[in-house]
């Protein structure tokens, strides 16, 4: 059974765009809050399914291809004993937790700075 996979790159780029929207709440305000809660939403749910991230890389050695896949969560065959289910619990609770403070700025009325 085929593994689907969840490419490396993305997974770090969504990583870096949702703390650096962190970073920038007191510049911005709190309301640039919603795209690390959707970026580790989405990035939770997809290691939560099963999806492994992963790198692949093409060589040609002499005339040889060589097909070379890096897991960096998850193995490739089954999503057990990876770590898989504490890493997509750690985002989706990363995103439940800045939910909470947007929705508790958003009552107050505190969702742009200025």
């Amino acid at each position: 059974m085929v593994q689907n996979s969840f490419d490396a790159g993305i997974f770090l780029i969504m990583i870096v765009i949702g703390f650096v929207s962190v970073a920038f709440v007191k510049q911005i305000g709190t309301l640039i809050l919603i795209v690390p809660i959707f970026a580790f939403s989405i990035i939770g749910v997809m290691i939560l399914v099963g999806y492994d991230v992963s790198s692949y890389t093409q060589t040609e050695i002499r005339g040889d291809l060589i097909n070379e896949t890096s897991y960096f969560i998850g193995n490739g065959s089954e999503p057990n004993g990876t770590g898989q289910l504490w890493m997509g619990m750690t985002f989706i609770i990363l995103s439940i937790i800045f939910g909470a403070v947007f929705v508790d700025k958003a009552l107050k009325g505190e969702l742009i700075a200025g």
